[in-house]
């Protein structure tokens, strides 16, 4: 019931729980046990978890990036819903950028590629290929397909649709 954001929640860690700052449970202790700390269960509405491999292995280039997807988040309702962080890759020697898609029926994907693709061109990184990590809506991508996200290796059953036809 208290619609906080897990993230926010976890700010801090358990010391923030125990300040003036914590959120009252809805069920159990009002306060953190003092040696095993507190238990967060929730729900969330559903997210897209996207990664974008870039072509070059250069961490800064991806945190820049992923910075400024989150500046630009700020003023460009259609990036309202992403979270983004750069990672490296080192197996492969690429970088990434890592986003969670909060809002996915809000947040078009295909103008979030286009975005990062903008973003990188003034970095001098391109995007070789994209992947969904768990599963997705069919209508997130409408009206593009997989590959029109550099989405190559999609399967049937990352596909909520999927699940749903087989129930």
């Amino acid at each position: 019931r208290s619609h906080l954001a897990l993230p926010d929640l976890r700010k801090g860690g358990v010391e923030a729980l125990y300040s003036q700052n914590f959120v009252p449970a809805d069920f159990g202790p009002r306060t953190p046990h003092p040696t095993a700390g507190a238990t967060v269960i929730g729900a969330r509405d559903p997210l897209a978890a996207w990664n974008l491999w870039l072509q070059t292995d250069d961490l800064e280039i991806a945190r820049d990036i992923a910075s400024d997807i989150r500046s630009k988040r700020k003023t460009d309702i259609r990036l309202k819903g992403i979270r983004a962080i750069g990672l490296s890759l080192r197996s492969i020697c690429r970088s990434q950028i890592s986003m969670n898609v909060t809002m996915p029926d809000q947040t078009p994907l295909k103008f979030v590629l286009d975005a990062v693709i903008t973003l990188c061109s003034t970095h001098g990184a391109s995007i070789v290929e994209s992947e969904i990590i768990g599963l997705i809506s069919h209508r997130w991508l409408a009206p593009y397909s997989a590959n029109d996200l550099l989405w190559f290796d999609a399967k049937p059953t990352q596909y909520i649709e999927h699940w749903l036809d087989i129930i």
